[in-house]
């Protein structure tokens, strides 16, 4: 939405729609997906010095 057919995008939502506001909902509708999409998956980083950081992807004990 943000790129080089911003312009473009925004004219042909008020275009098809009539109402001025509908680039605003358009950007709120893809903020929301966002933050849905976001919250969706877990973190995934990991510390340094944590145990986990120490251990075997794959699961098996790690012997230093």
């Amino acid at each position: 939405m943000f790129g080089g057919t911003a312009p473009f995008v925004a004219t042909a939502l008020i275009g098809s729609t009539g109402s001025n506001l509908a680039p605003s909902f358009y950007v709120i509708a893809i903020a929301l997906v966002s933050v849905v999409v976001a919250t969706a998956y877990p973190e995934r980083a990991v510390s340094r010095g944590s145990a986990a950081a120490t251990a075997d992807p794959r699961g098996a004990p790690v012997t230093t």
